[in-house]
């Protein structure tokens, strides 16, 4: 029975070279080619099991013009033809054509854009702005895929229970057709414990005319706040502008008014 001639199907990877370092491929393409072959039974084993293939190379730069973008595979025959012995006949190549879509890259500074939800733990604060490293980047791709993009983002970082200070390294949603300078930013991350105060600040009026005297009662106000510790002794009474607007009052001298911070 082996003696018989037969069909099978193989695959060969398919390698696209001589690609510009500023030009990209913008569309989806195989990486395998599926090879229809026929021939004797014992001649096809060794092609269905256990035999490695070398790539095919398909040389993308002749699409660079872009006055062409389909590529037959049948001018794929002659270095297939190498890797077939005598005796095997190529029936028919998958697929026929491939569309190859090139075009030139080009570069872009954009902003990116933190994907971040971050709890404290209890009795924890930030003691400095969540600052991210680098704040942009530079992008690379078509014109028209470029035009479209205002930021880079994130993927999404999740933490909870924060009490330490960290530095994170967070990765980049993949842009299709487009690269970037960096695969990812750090996140500098700084809490530290906080702790209740109080302090008893003047009310001031405002708008108060130069022809008019208002006396107010009381005078000073208690302001009760949440501080780190770090900043513990920077904060007093003169950190606070509490006031009453003057014009807020009634035409009786018995006037409740709405202290402002």
């Amino acid at each position: 029975a082996l003696r018989k001639n037969y069909e099978t199907v193989i695959q060969i990877p398919i390698s696209y070279v001589n690609l510009p370092n500023d030009y990209i491929i913008t569309n989806e393409l195989p990486q395998k080619t599926r090879i229809t072959i026929t021939g004797r039974g014992t001649s096809l084993l060794n092609y269905r099991y256990g035999k490695d293939f070398d790539s095919v190379k398909i040389d993308v730069s002749r699409f660079i013009s872009r006055k062409r973008e389909l590529f037959h595979t049948r001018e794929l025959m002659d270095p297939l033809k190498k890797q077939i012995k005598d005796g095997i006949q190529i029936e028919r190549i998958y697929p026929d054509t491939i569309r190859i879509k090139v075009a030139k890259q080009e570069e872009k500074v954009v902003p990116i854009k933190l994907n971040a939800e971050i709890e404290l733990s209890q009795q924890y604060c930030f003691c400095d702005t969540l600052k991210m490293v680098p704040s942009e980047l530079t992008i690379y791709g078509p014109r028209e895929v470029l035009d479209s993009i205002s930021f880079a983002e994130t993927d999404s970082l999740i933490l909870f229970d924060v009490k330490d200070t960290l530095r994170p390294k967070v990765t980049l949603k993949k842009v299709p057709n487009i690269t970037f300078s960096r695969n990812d930013v750090e996140l500098f991350i700084c809490t530290e414990p906080f702790t209740e105060k109080s302090v008893d600040a003047p009310i001031l009026i405002s708008n108060l005319p130069q022809t008019r005297n208002l006396r107010i009662f009381p005078s000073t106000a208690t302001v009760h706040y949440q501080i780190g510790l770090s900043s513990y002794d920077k904060i007093d009474a003169s950190s606070f502008a509490i006031e009453v607007d003057y014009n807020e009052t009634a035409l009786d001298e018995d006037s409740k008014l709405t202290i402002h911070l």
